[in-house]
């Protein structure tokens, strides 16, 4: 990735300033904060990057702690999307999809509290999930009140 980065580089006008940086394709939390830290360092180091700029990523709450959180608070990441899928079991044990190891609202509340914006992800169509189970899994969504709700049909590969 570092080095298709600086590659990249070598064709893009690097006077242009950077409003926003997406980390994404589901869980590029399974890389470490460090491993992060290294990636985040070379685009800055490289691109100019606006004062304001937003700063996201997905993330699988299954393997989100608090600390990983702040690392990433500290490299200057001020959205985190939460791949949570769906809120009922069944449906997540049927998908191969672990839970998070803390609840969705102190995640969401711990976020919250860095500034940063809260996006849920949804999936629809996953297996033992119904279009009333589904509905009920945006009414719990809502209930929390995170800044996005994004809802991606399910695929199977």
């Amino acid at each position: 990735l570092k080095k298709e980065i600086s590659m990249l580089s070598q064709w893009i006008d690097l006077s242009r300033p950077v409003t926003q940086i997406h980390w994404g394709g589901g869980t590029p939390n399974a890389l470490s904060a460090e491993q992060i830290g290294e990636i985040m360092g070379l685009i800055s180091s490289i691109f100019k990057i606006e004062k304001n700029c937003e700063i996201a990523i997905e993330c699988n709450p299954a393997h989100l702690t608090l600390s990983y959180l702040d690392s990433l608070f500290d490299m200057g990441f001020n959205r985190i999307s939460l791949g949570i899928q769906d809120f009922n079991q069944k449906v997540l044990e049927a998908a191969h999809r672990d839970t998070s190891k803390l609840p969705i609202e102190e995640l969401s509340s711990y976020i919250r509290s860095h500034s940063a914006g809260v996006n849920y992800d949804f999936i629809y169509g996953l297996p033992h999930q119904s279009p009333a189970s589904f509905s009920e899994t945006i009414k719990q969504a809502l209930a929390l009140k995170p800044d996005r709700i994004v809802t991606f049909s399910y695929a199977h590969v």
